[in-house]
């Protein structure tokens, strides 16, 4: 897109401290955008504390205390008995401050209207606000361009950052016609190298010698995603133990068997997660659970199976997931199911083709025709 910029170039700016007046992040890599907008919020608000550390003893209580009371008053909850002390009262005053002056929003449950009062509210503690709303594609048209619009005005009280899937071609467009492209930082989709590093810093952390077969597995596992990746390495880590703190532990290997031992156990929850991105409409990561799934022969019958209960239950509810869809989607994804069903007893031979697609027709809004 014209005159967006690279990751590379938002974290050199990030670390000269040079924002942008609002930012729209771009990618598939869930895990790059949750660590941009870390960045960003600890770039933006963290360093406006330093007023509060300068202050003397005297001044630091009295600007705490009073922002203690308003968070307590607003209903925020700390632990008042830790306020006794200096550290333990500044603590409590960032996290109220932090309380007020930062806010997150999901595109499927925000209320645009909610979200351009926040914009409008000036800072408590910070020098501006930080207001998040991810998944931008999942708002309707005149929202989407109602954000783009207060993002174009730049407010000096608060930054806007919105996040959006590279694969929401529709709103990639919008955002280049409303003359957006200055905002949006393009995120990369991981590689290799990327995935191999996360696995070397998560075995040096944790004093693990990990064997070629297991690596690949690993990766294999990860489907290219450093956030998939993340959570396998968190799950391998609970099945072996935290490390010890002495630095004379012998390294535990890590075998191709116990990474295969690890996806054994937790092979129900992976059919889990690909149901839940499906109903939520999250195409790649429905299929990068599909696309696992099938490298471990899982039972597609079995898959049909939990897709089906789970729109069954979804057709009897007006909660949760069944907000996304309307009646008359549902009844077509049981259709398609029932279909396919049929076609897997028959003996057809493409058994996961039939899964895929199913996949990609249902994670998009239906059609007049379906």
């Amino acid at each position: 897109m014209r005159s967006s910029r690279q990751y590379r170039d938002f974290q050199q700016q990030l670390a000269r401290r040079e924002l942008a007046a609002g930012y729209i992040f771009m990618g598939s890599e869930d895990y790059l955008i949750d660590e941009a907008l870390t960045a960003l919020r600890d770039a933006l608000l963290t360093d406006d504390f330093t007023r509060l550390d300068n202050l003397p003893r005297e001044g630091k209580s009295i600007l705490v205390d009073s922002i203690l009371a308003q968070a307590l008053a607003a209903g925020h909850q700390f632990t008042v008995a830790e306020t006794e002390e200096q550290e333990a009262e500044l603590t409590d005053a960032r996290k109220a401050a932090e309380a007020f002056d930062y806010v997150a929003y999901q595109g499927r449950d925000a209320d645009v209207d909610n979200i351009v009062m926040q914009l409008a509210t000036p800072p408590f503690t910070a020098k501006r606000r930080l207001v998040i709303v991810r998944d931008f594609a999942k708002f309707r048209k005149d929202d989407q361009e109602r954000l783009l619009a207060e993002l174009k005005k730049e407010s000096p009280i608060c930054r806007l950052a919105l996040t959006v899937s590279s694969d929401a071609w529709v709103a990639e467009k919008l955002i280049a016609s409303k003359g957006c492209g200055k905002y949006v930082v393009v995120l990369p989709d991981s590689d290799f190298r990327e995935l191999d590093a996360m696995i070397d810093r998560w075995a040096k952390a944790g004093r693990f010698k990990v064997a070629d077969g297991a690596r690949q597995f690993l990766l294999e596992s990860a489907a290219g995603s450093l956030g998939r990746l993340k959570v396998e390495l968190e799950k391998l880590k609970t099945l072996l133990g935290e490390p010890q703190a002495t630095s004379h532990k012998p390294q535990t290997e890590v075998t191709k068997e116990r990474v295969r031992d690890l996806t054994g156990i937790w092979r129900e929850y992976h059919v889990s997660e690909l149901v839940d991105a499906v109903v939520q409409r999250n195409r790649i990561a429905a299929l990068n659970s599909l696309w696992r799934l099938d490298d471990w022969n899982e039972s597609p019958v079995m898959i049909v199976g939990w897709l089906g209960g789970r729109f069954m239950r979804m057709l009897s509810s007006n909660y949760g997931d069944a907000r996304l869809w309307t009646r008359q989607e549902i009844v077509f994804a049981l259709r398609h199911l029932a279909t396919i069903d049929l076609k897997l007893k028959r003996g057809y031979p493409e058994q996961y083709y039939l899964l895929e697609n199913f996949v990609i027709r249902r994670t998009q809004p239906m059609r007049k025709t379906a």
